[in-house]
C-alpha cells in the first residue's frame, strides 16, 4: 500500500511550486507528505476549517465552491 518515495518525489516535480526544487527537497517534503485518496464527490474541507496542511491534486478533479446564505452554490 502507498506510492515509493520516488514515485511521490515524481509526483510532486510535476506540480509548478515545486518544479524547481531539488530532490534532496522534494525528498524531505514527501518524507513528511501523507497521501490521501478520496471518493467522487467525498468532501475534503470546508469554510472555516482549520488549515491541516497543502493539497495537492495528483489527479482526477476537485470541485471548489462556496455555499451562500441562502444555499446555494458560488464557483
Amino acid at each position: 500500500m502507498g506510492e515509493s518515495l520516488s514515485t511521490q518525489v515524481q509526483s510532486l516535480r510535476k506540480t509548478a511550486i515545486f518544479s524547481d526544487l531539488s530532490d534532496a527537497e522534494l525528498g524531505f517534503l514527501t518524507r513528511r507528505a501523507v497521501v490521501q485518496h478520496y471518493d467522487a464527490g467525498q468532501l475534503i474541507f470546508s469554510a472555516g476549517d482549520a488549515c491541516r496542511g497543502l493539497y495537492v491534486v495528483e489527479s482526477g478533479q476537485v470541485k471548489i465552491f462556496k455555499i451562500s446564505a441562502n444555499g446555494r452554490e458560488h464557483p
